[in-house]
């Protein structure tokens, strides 16, 4: 599932061998799929292109709980700016990345993503390495 379809199409050809279903979606808006729903939905570096705060982005992990099975898992990973340690070499590739717009997390905080969580699931985790965070929340 992305907005983009080249991102889709390069996704689908790394994983043929799994045969793949493809969605093209925008993860912030409601999410209808004509499928059976999923045991886990994966988020790997997504939140920190979204645009937005932490709070505005939460309406992804609501979106993504319309197509998981009871129970299932939403798990993912994205990079965080604040509340979190960062070493002057990735304050740096952030503050450039930022700029260029390849990414929109200045005002991602680990205090926010953990809220939206709960929020949304009241069995979460999330553990921090560096300035990455790695969540998952169960349905």
């Amino acid at each position: 599932m992305d907005l983009n379809p080249n991102s889709l199409a390069v996704a689908a050809r790394n994983l043929s061998r799994y045969h793949p279903e493809t969605y093209l979606r925008n993860v912030l808006d409601p999410i209808e799929i004509d499928a059976p729903p999923f045991d886990s939905v994966g988020l790997a570096n997504l939140l920190r292109c979204l645009p937005g705060t932490m709070r505005t982005k939460k309406v992804v992990f609501e979106n993504l709980k319309a197509v998981l099975k009871p129970g299932g898992t939403l798990f993912g990973c994205t990079i965080l700016c604040g509340g979190v340690k960062r070493s002057p070499l990735a304050t740096l590739v952030l503050h450039f990345m930022n700029a260029r717009g390849y990414m929109s997390n200045k005002q991602d905080d680990l205090n926010s993503l953990r809220q939206d969580l709960t929020e949304c699931s009241s069995e979460n985790s999330v553990k921090v390495v560096g300035c990455v965070a790695l969540f998952s929340a169960r349905k």
